[in-house]
């Protein structure tokens, strides 16, 4: 019992050695040189954590299990798909323009969030500014909070009985005839 113990231990330990902090600045997801050719792929691994400080274009989908900042003035825009995964963090303190949005994990937006065509959530979004989504935002099981946030759908807004939206949450749906 006692060995498995310090198996466990050591696995952890030298899975925090590996976990890194990457701040980004303008350019394209996939260039290497954005990563000072240290490019991370399309996924954020558990534990690592990227810091957007520029205007960066999504060239790949991207699923996020560690943590992803937008920081105030700073972008990330492109047609590909935002992934937020059961560990994953994502906060939004600039501007995000993404194709679909789907959280699994926690969402903190504090300024402009908008996916051109669904949002999905499942898990919990504190939306304290604008979040647009395109066609249809769907709030299945997760919780929506917030001061003062506003969300809007072009098509539709759904939202499950299991899904608690807090008093600080407006949801709008603006359906064109």
């Amino acid at each position: 019992m006692k060995a498995i113990s310090i198996m466990v231990t050591l696995v952890l330990f030298f899975n925090g050695l590996q976990a890194k902090t990457y701040t980004i600045g303008s350019g394209k997801w996939t260039d290497p040189r954005l990563w000072e050719n240290e490019y991370i792929g399309s996924t954020i691994k558990a534990g690592d954590v990227v810091i957007i400080k520029g205007h960066v274009t999504l060239t790949t989908p991207l699923i996020v299990e560690g943590t992803l900042q937008v920081e105030k003035g700073a972008s990330i825009m492109g047609m590909k798909d935002l992934n937020v995964a059961q560990s994953g963090h994502f906060a939004n303190s600039g501007i995000t323009v993404v194709r679909n949005i789907v959280n699994e994990g926690s969402i903190r937006n504090n300024c402009v969030m908008e996916a051109m065509t669904n949002i999905q959530n499942n898990s919990v979004i504190e939306n304290n500014h604008n979040m647009l989504a395109g066609n249809n935002f769907k709030s299945a099981g997760g919780n929506a909070y917030g001061r003062g946030g506003r969300i809007y759908a072009n098509n539709s807004a759904s939202v499950s009985a299991s899904t608690d939206l807090g008093l600080g949450v407006n949801v709008y749906s603006i359906k064109r005839e």
